[in-house]
């Protein structure tokens, strides 16, 4: 068994390590081990709580809740130490790629969102042609990434309002290479509000869950 009160969780990408966060008299602790839970270590501790852990195949990032009112920050931790990778964005969500190099992140803006890529080994920043929340998207093993995005963004404050359940979208699918931006549109026959997408490269198949009916569902690409 994992230890109790895990508040947050992230596995490495080469599923070789489990990484968890718990809450421990007012600090943020995060505790790194086997998927069983055996060899646990200490790796970081911070006097914030409400962090949410994110991790690509070598490294660990540790990102603010988000809501469209607060100004939202990820950082990337090492031993006991961390350095910052996005500060002061309202909003903030972000998906880090398996290989480390590539974050995408989503911005509140008013009563809508963007979405960006950023590039860790160049520290630039391109916009993304469409609108996508990091929560709907996934890796494939070239590096391209694959996301829903809505076909319209109903008014109200994001991503909070998503999380909530109080707005819905109808989506669409978009596979973005992020060296190129290249992007390529793919319609979605019915209506999806899609969430936790996992995308197998031997079927060349998109699994997601329609947030509003909870129905596992399969679409090849």
């Amino acid at each position: 068994f994992l230890r109790d009160n895990i508040s947050s969780m992230a596995v490495f990408a080469d599923g070789k390590q489990l990484a968890t966060l718990t809450d421990e008299q007012g600090e943020s602790v995060v505790r790194i081990s086997n998927p069983d839970g055996s060899k646990e270590q200490a790796f970081f501790k911070y006097p914030f709580k409400d962090w949410l852990l994110l991790a690509s195949r070598l490294e660990l990032y540790l990102q603010t809740k988000a809501d469209s009112s607060f100004a939202g920050s990820l950082f990337q931790l090492s031993k006991n130490d961390y350095k910052k990778i996005m500060i002061s964005i309202p909003g903030l969500t972000a998906a880090v790629n398996p290989a480390g190099q590539y974050i995408v992140s989503a911005t509140a803006t008013g009563s809508s969102f963007t979405s960006s890529l950023f590039n860790t080994k160049t520290g630039e920043t391109k916009p993304l042609t469409v609108p996508v929340l990091p929560e709907k998207c996934v890796w494939t093993a070239d590096q391209t990434f694959i996301c829903a995005t809505p076909k319209n963004i109903p008014t109200a404050g994001y991503p909070e309002s998503w999380y909530r359940g109080r707005v819905h979208f109808s989506d669409n699918l978009v596979v973005i290479n992020p060296s190129s931006g290249q992007t390529q549109l793919k319609a979605v026959s019915g209506v999806f509000d899609i969430t936790a997408p996992q995308y197998s490269s031997v079927t060349k198949t998109l699994y997601f869950i329609d947030k509003q009916s909870g129905i596992l569902f399969k679409t090849a690409l």
